[in-house]
């Protein structure tokens, strides 16, 4: 009977404990770069990396740039635009990160930036090779402009 009782309240928190699962965008900066991070649910992770323009002595002229897309502990997803394409689709616009630093590459970084915080899409899929390889949520995606400003990582043209 007590086991019973036990699996009937572990049965009615499961789908609470799913639904505080859902991932959030967060920021951190240290040593002259910004992460703008989000997990999913299923353990991947997307990292947007930017110099915050120190690099270059400018803060509106950022430096590196970098998307990374990793897998959960023991995959073998481990992705970065250094080396492959990562196309991000939201809704259904599609926006195929890569060659960051070259015109195409930027303005493909600003479009993502400026386009995704006010999309009506909640989700954000992401490919490698045409391969989809997890969903992230649009959850919390417009307060990064809370945290991050404007700057040569995050632009805006709204």
């Amino acid at each position: 009977m007590k086991f019973a009782k036990i699996a009937i309240v572990l049965a009615f928190l499961s789908p609470l404990s799913a639904a505080a699962n859902v991932s959030k965008w967060n920021v951190n900066e240290e040593k002259g770069l910004r992460e703008v991070i989000v997990s999913s649910k299923d353990g991947y992770q997307l990292n947007f990396t930017c110099d915050m323009g120190y690099k270059n002595g400018d803060e509106d002229n950022a430096g590196d740039r970098y998307l990374f897309l990793t897998g959960p502990a023991g995959s073998d997803v481990d992705y970065s635009t250094a080396e492959k394409y990562i196309t991000l689709k939201v809704g259904d616009d599609e926006y195929e990160i890569g060659e960051i630093g070259s015109v195409m590459g930027d303005r493909v970084w600003y479009g993502f930036w400026s386009d995704t915080p006010d999309a009506l899409s909640k989700t954000v899929d992401a490919y490698v090779d045409g391969k989809k390889i997890s969903t992230f949520t649009m959850r919390k995606a417009a307060e990064l402009y809370k945290s991050a400003p404007e700057d040569g990582c995050l632009k805006r043209s709204k």
